[in-house]
């Protein structure tokens, strides 16, 4: 038999048909030749077989082979298999063939090492130093080997490792090696030195060089380099610094497929240079102001100009005739005039490449006729609109006034936060009234978020407004704080051409006192204690307390709840409500009988609750738009009451006595019969021929006698106090129930 591998989740070996699982399919193989058969060989055949199960639903992963490369690099191949539907016997005959020709422990072993020769034949087609390259190519190669030589579906996953470490390499020229440049026939002598250092060491390994090797590389890079991209002048300026950093950029790119960066790379010049030009820098700024067609105001635009030296011959014989910091400002003075007189505004706004541009060329021409060369040419023409591309926009307002709508606006403020940019084309696209010399686009964009906000919250319900402001109402999708975003950016898109990606839009609530009184009080359980002198029974005192919550603010009560908490606290609105509510209490009750008063009846306390309810809580919050819910309220007992409870507790300690030691006796009997009962039952589940009807009837007994002890632990004592007061005199009364939880039925 096998060793138990990850490959037995698609393939196995079995011992006999029953090891097979349902989702597997069973392939037998003649041991020896390894002929499938369509069924097992008779009891009188000595024909040996083997058996395998085989899986198309599962997924083998395994840890898969390793694979050292001769550069010490080595290959990990862990592989996920599968058996394809239809393959079944090729898969089992190919497996059953590879661990008989390897004599191989197990199928996964036999299958790590054919990877392995596949890997190698692979290896002799192509060269080994491309192995990181070719990895995707061999991850190809190997699953059709697998699908072709054994049917397998085979996923590999190859990775490389390396233990060893490198260190950094020095390179030094041993001696001076001619270079050449573009514009000069001799040989120019050069020195160099460098650090390499390893920056992927599996590459570094795998194409190893020698370090003489690696020295040729850079000395014929750096010859290559001189002869096809420099000038004597250059050489001569710049080849220690500039180019020395362009040359090691080349460089590093030309070594990364090797594993290699340098660190640093310095050079000494030998030759004698036959020109050591006198090459100087020149920077100017220079400021020009004009007026165009269209626009009434100056045009400033502001140059800052770098010169150099480019042809010393011929800057030494103009330099003879001319005041160069003069020159320059003639020149740029007239190349920025020129090209503003013939333009517009609108033109030069939309178009001010085109502007730059052709001012550079004017001057540069210029340059070029006395042997300068512009290296730096920065024009900037200040034109407020184009803000909108380089800056963008930004409304920025904290606690901004606004007014709901209604015929009693109520003030509502809000933090506004609106910042985007534009891009070129939404520039050309921008509307002319926003562009001009008496036009201010920045303010019109700020005009328009606040009056489309404006607009918005006069059409939202204050409700909305204020307590749904970031949650949605169950009419909307959104919040009315997602609304609000939403529209302000369709507004600046579709109107101002905002760039959607730039935009950032943030509105919230600012300081609102009515939103903040309202906090506090919805939700509150507020209570007073109010005596009600019965007139109907002779002039009985009843003593109740109330207790009730403020809900909600009414539907379309948001005016009248500003009204009366714009120059109130919260808690002298509930002074006030608690001031009001009694005297409507007692309107109330004068229409009651005194039974119905007095009665702690659920029938009684229900009628009464009603009563309440629409003729002073529902009253009461109409006048200030709110909604009031009746949480509980409860009558202090008469001292007839009093002295009723007083006896009912004596009767009851001493009728729970008696019960108690009657019902500990009859427990006792119960709980004796229970265990035997139990035990019964544990023997009779445990005999081999097992009585299922005796079982049965013995857990149905089991079952009636602990409901039998349960209910006289609770039923009995509940009895004797039910017998109690039903003996009791028309005065007795249910004790009032206290709290919230005695009034969840009656909160709306």
């Amino acid at each position: 038999m096998s060793l138990i591998t990850n490959l037995d989740a698609i393939i196995r070996q079995i011992a006999k048909r029953e090891d097979l699982s349902q989702s597997e399919n069973l392939i037998i193989l003649d041991a020896k030749t390894g002929e499938a058969l369509d069924k097992m060989p008779g009891l009188l055949s000595f024909r040996q077989v083997n058996l395998y199960a085989l899986s198309n639903v599962q997924t083998a992963n395994c840890a898969g082979p390793n694979y050292k490369l001769a550069s010490g690099v080595l290959l990990e191949i862990p592989f996920a298999a599968g058996v394809p539907t239809g393959r079944e016997q090729q898969v089992a005959q190919a497996m059953q063939q590879l661990r008989e020709q390897g004599r191989e422990a197990s199928i996964e072993s036999a299958l790590n090492n054919r990877i392995k020769q596949w890997i190698a034949d692979f290896i002799r087609d192509h060269s080994e130093g491309k192995m990181l390259d070719l990895s995707d190519e061999l991850q190809f190669h190997l699953k059709k080997k697998a699908l072709d030589e054994l049917g397998l579906h085979l996923r590999p996953n190859i990775s490389f490792k390396h233990d060893g470490q490198l260190e950094p390499l020095l390179l030094l020229s041993e001696s001076a090696f001619p270079v050449h440049v573009k514009d000069y026939d001799e040989a120019l002598l050069v020195r160099f030195e460098a650090e390499l250092a390893v920056s992927d060491p599996i590459r570094a390994v795998a194409q190893w060089k020698k370090p003489d090797e690696l020295e040729e590389m850079v000395v014929m890079h750096i010859k290559k380099y001189c002869q096809h991209h420099l000038t004597l002048n250059e050489f001569a300026e710049y080849f220690k610094t500039t180019i020395r950093d362009s040359i090691l950029q080349e460089l590093n790119n030309r070594f990364e497929p090797f594993g290699r960066k340098f660190n640093f790379l310095n050079f000494k010049i030998e030759s004698n240079l036959p020109l050591k030009p006198d090459t100087r820098i020149f920077q100017f700024e220079e400021t020009v102001k004009e007026k165009i067609k269209d626009f009434g105001n100056d045009i400033t635009v502001q140059n800052r100009v770098l010169i150099e030296v480019a042809d010393l011959a011929r800057f030494r014989a103009a330099k003879e005739s001319i005041n160069l910091q003069q020159w320059v400002q003639d020149v740029v003075q007239a190349a920025v005039k020129k090209r503003l007189m013939a333009s517009t505004y609108k033109n030069l706004l939309l178009q001010q490449d085109n502007f730059i541009q052709e001012v550079r060329e004017i001057i540069r021409f210029e340059a070029d006729k006395i042997g300068l060369k512009v290296t730096e040419h920065i024009v900037l023409p200040e034109l407020k609109e184009r803000r909108l591309v380089t800056e963008g926009f930004l409304v920025n307002y904290q606690n901004y006034q606004f007014h709901t709508g209604g015929s009693s606006p109520m003030p509502i403020a809000l933090n506004i936060f609106v910042k985007g940019r534009l891009d070129e084309k939404g520039l050309i696209e921008l509307d002319d009234i926003y562009l001009g010399e008496k036009a201010d686009v920045f303010k019109s964009i700020e005009d328009a978020v606040l009056s489309k906000l404006r607009e918005l919250i006069i059409r939202r319900t204050p409700e909305k407004l204020f307590l749904k402001f970031e949650v949605p109402d169950s009419e909307d999708t959104n919040s009315t704080q997602e609304f609000l975003n939403s529209e302000i950016k369709q507004l600046l898109i579709e109107e101002f051409k905002a760039k959607t990606e730039t935009l950032v839009i943030s509105i919230t609530h600012g300081e609102n006192e009515i939103i903040t009184k309202a906090k506090a009080l919805l939700g509150k359980t507020n209570g007073f204690e109010h005596v009600h002198k019965a007139l109907g029974g002779n002039g009985a005192e009843l003593t109740y307390t109330f207790q009730y919550r403020i809900a909600r603010v009414r539907d379309n009560g948001w005016h009248l709840f500003y009204q009366n908490v714009e120059f109130r606290t919260p808690d002298e609105l509930v002074e006030e409500i608690n001031n009001i509510l009694p005297g409507r209490i007692d309107s109330v009750f004068q229409n009651l009988r005194f039974e119905d008063k007095v009665s702690t009846g659920l029938i009684a306390e229900q009628y009464r609750r009603e009563a309440l309810k629409k003729g002073a809580f529902d009253f009461v919050g109409q006048i200030f738009g709110l909604d009031l819910v009746l949480l509980n309220h409860q009558r202090k007992a008469f001292q007839a009451e009093i002295e009723e409870e007083k006896i009912f507790n004596e009767r009851s300690l001493l009728i729970g006595k008696n019960t108690r030691e009657s019902m500990t006796k009859e427990l006792d009997n119960q709980f004796s019969e229970l265990n035997d009962l139990k035990r019964n039952l544990k023997k009779e589940e445990a005999e081999e021929m097992r009585d299922e009807k005796e079982i049965a009837r013995l857990k149905r007994e089991i079952e009636l006698i602990e409901r039998e002890i349960k209910g006289n632990k609770f039923d009995t004592i509940h009895s004797a106090r039910d017998s109690f007061l039903g003996t009791g005199s028309l005065t007795n009364f249910d004790k009032p129930k206290i709290g919230d939880d005695a009034d969840q039925k009656s909160d709306d």
